[in-house]
């Protein structure tokens, strides 16, 4: 295998660079400095007998060691910028798992997407090698070169979106989700449809998620509804689908939208949401053990994520679970001076001023060593719980 540096100097593109991370100081950056989207991998398949290209991009967080899912993506040279932008976009958001994105390149899309020859077509028919190279080779060398979980998203658009139908159909156990854009489910008389048919006439054997989109397309519709009237039989409970239709877009301009709401979908179990302040603490680290059982992540709440919990239980007056949140807080990000500031208050809204004293000044003292932006608005709260503190007296 050979390994190549694949840069793109594009200083206006809307995407959240590896290379620009969040974090990097302003100072850093320079006037043509190139955006390092990923890397070029080539791998030598023994099944296509080929070398095949792919395009690699690891998260943002990539560098701090922990495991990460994979999303593959069919078409890559196409829908490799938009995944990566919604990827990175989602994970910064909160709305899904930091991802490594994969991309595929075509080397004879006719041939690799298609499950059975039709008339016309001289290279068709060669879904089954393709599937047998992703199992057996594509997949195994991500896992080996990178640190993956063993939660795997497949998606594809049009003939791919058709493949990754037949992917659910004869790998069941390949992916944990699916996204099939404008699937062309019609190929080859409903081919496709023809075997998922016969496949439930027994119930599908695994959980898995499966996102549909479909854009002003009439040709596509007819095969598109028997798609999704197969995926309501009741042998068809254990997977999970979302039909979306986009009567606004194109065939070609409905990847972007569908990576977007497919991969909110997939992952809508990820976010925190304000049920949880409820339980308070107690359902943070609940939430948190779930997702990352799910994912095979082993991250920790972010800091900005417990203290949206803290205020919202605040601002519903449980100040005890407050506190406790915001404690825990601090045990885990005991360098941020915001933390300190959150915990106090939570303190002072307790009435608790001596502890809210001390760690406001404890706010403030880091706030100065590491030139916090925050540092005037932590010294109003510590000057506001004085001066209760002096009435009080």
């Amino acid at each position: 295998m050979r390994h190549f540096l694949f840069t793109i100097v594009w200083i206006t593109c809307l995407i959240c660079s590896p290379a620009l991370a969040e974090g990097t100081k302003l100072a850093d950056i320079t006037d043509g400095t190139p955006l390092k989207l990923g890397n070029v991998r080539i791998i030598h398949s023994r099944v296509l007998d080929e070398d095949r290209p792919l395009f690699v991009a690891l998260p943002p967080d990539y560098e701090v060691g922990e495991p990460h899912p994979v999303l593959y993506v069919m078409d890559g040279r196409t829908s490799f910028l938009p995944a990566v932008s919604v990827c990175n976009f989602l994970a910064k958001a909160g709305r899904m798992p930091s991802v490594i994105v994969v991309a595929v390149l075509n080397t004879n899309r006719n041939r690799d997407f298609t499950p059975v020859p039709t008339k016309g077509w001289t290279y068709s028919g060669g879904g089954g090698k393709f599937l047998d190279f992703m199992q057996t080779e594509l997949i195994p060398f991500i896992d080996r070169e990178y640190r993956t979980t063993k939660f795997r998203i497949f998606s594809g658009h049009s003939l791919c979106g058709m493949f990754a139908i037949h992917v659910l159909t004869h790998r069941p156990d390949m992916f944990n989700a699916i996204l099939a854009m404008s699937p062309a489910v019609g190929y080859e008389n409903e081919y496709t449809l023809d075997q998922l048919e016969k496949l439930l006439k027994q119930p599908y054997p695994t959980s898995l998620q499966l996102f549909i989109s479909l854009g002003n397309e009439p040709g596509y519709t007819k095969s598109v509804n028997r798609l999704t009237s197969l995926l309501q039989l009741d042998s068809a409970h254990s997977i999970e689908m979302k039909y979306r239709k986009y009567p606004e877009l194109t065939h070609g301009t409905i990847p972007f939208k569908s990576f977007y709401d497919g991969l909110s979908f997939v992952c809508r179990d990820w976010p925190l949401t304000k049920n949880l302040a409820e339980p308070g603490l107690e359902g943070l680290k609940q939430h948190y053990a779930t997702v990352n059982k799910r994912y095979g992540t082993s991250i920790v709440p972010s800091e900005a994520a417990i203290n949206q919990l803290g205020y919202d239980l605040l601002q519903q007056s449980s100040l005890k679970k407050a506190i406790r949140v915001f404690e825990y807080n601090v045990g885990l990000h005991p360098d941020s001076a915001n933390v300190y500031d959150s915990l106090g208050e939570a303190l002072e809204a307790s009435g608790d001023i001596h502890k809210a004293l001390l760690n406001y000044s404890k706010a403030i003292k880091l706030a100065e060593l590491t030139k916090d932006a925050n540092l005037q608005i932590f010294r109003s709260h510590l000057i506001r719980a004085r001066k209760k503190l002096s009435i009080a007296q």
